[in-house]
């Protein structure tokens, strides 16, 4: 039994789904996202107010308790579109999925929830290992839905997380924040028919050595490398966005034509994993975000070499 880790850029041979294979079969697993680039499609302009704005994730079924399986089959749904029926330019548009699984039979120490989904500021409770506590909670996001009420506004800000509280004896509470609100007021926040929520993933154990090391990176906003040191050597790691906040400069609010977050590549030499950049950005054709206000936070999961 031991940790695996895969990853695939989306959309991969012109799909949005992939299936990951592990030979040595797969108990449970989570999935996150390194990094996502979302375009409008050319519709006259390229540059869109926004109605809709999301990214999420349709998983085969699980494996049953007790059985393993050998293959997991993600599709990933992106969404960007106003108000006008401009969608979002899957030919332009791209996706990092990545896999973390628990290979071989279950260990009660050991459990991984894909794909719950929480409204703004709200929570879900989550089971965790029983036996003794829970000394490793991970929390990623994988995915989110931000839809303004009724139609498209202009964007100045968007901010999605995903955290995790204390454990309380054998639960935890997975929590998430979503929103999108334009310079006037409009607000995706999830009341008033608007729609905000955020989808999280949580691996939590119990181990004492739970065979995989991690470091996080909260509020990152730099297009240049980043150094990742740990204490040992890796055979493989991944950074995975927990959240990211864009914000256009001056408290005012712009069209669209791309938003983006996270990290494009990354490389593991031996207890260093370095990042090619870590940032979120959001684009007009002549405005940027403020750097002093958008940032991604990743957490970067490294399985030790053994």
């Amino acid at each position: 039994m031991a940790w695996a880790i895969q990853y695939q850029t989306l959309p991969f041979n012109g799909l949005w789904s992939h299936i990951f294979n592990f030979p040595d079969g797969v108990s449970s697993y989570i999935v996150g996202f390194p990094y996502f680039y979302l375009d409008f499609e050319f519709n006259q302009t390229s540059e869109h107010a926004v109605q809709q704005l999301g990214l999420s994730l349709s998983l085969g079924s699980p494996p049953a308790s007790g059985q393993v399986q050998s293959e997991i089959n993600v599709e990933v749904i992106p969404t960007l579109s106003d108000a006008s029926g401009t969608t979002i330019d899957l030919g332009q548009s791209w996706v990092m999925v990545a896999v973390i699984a628990w290979t071989g039979a279950e260990d009660p120490l050991i459990m991984l929830a894909s794909d719950q989904t929480v409204s703004n500021d709200a929570s879900q409770l989550i089971n965790l290992p029983t036996g003794t506590p829970a000394s490793g909670l991970l929390p990623i996001l994988s995915g989110f839905d931000l839809e303004y009420a009724s139609t498209a506004y202009d964007v100045e800000t968007i901010k999605v997380g995903v955290s995790v509280s204390p454990p309380n004896q054998d639960t935890a509470q997975l929590g998430g924040t979503a929103s999108m609100q334009d310079e006037g007021g409009h607000v995706a926040g999830g009341s008033g028919g608007s729609t905000a929520t955020i989808t999280g993933s949580l691996l939590a154990t119990s181990k004492s050595s739970p065979g995989f090391v991690t470091q996080a990176l909260p509020g990152q906003q730099s297009g240049n490398p980043v150094c990742v040191n740990f204490d040992s050597p890796l055979d493989s790691a991944v950074p995975l966005i927990t959240g990211f906040q864009v914000q256009y400069p001056g408290n005012t609010g712009h069209l669209v034509e791309w938003i983006s977050a996270g990290t494009q590549s990354w490389s593991v030499n031996g207890s260093t994993v370095m990042l090619s950049n870590a940032q979120a950005q959001i684009y007009d054709t002549v405005n940027k975000q403020d750097n002093t206000k958008s940032n991604v936070s990743l957490v970067v999961v490294g399985i030790p070499s053994s």
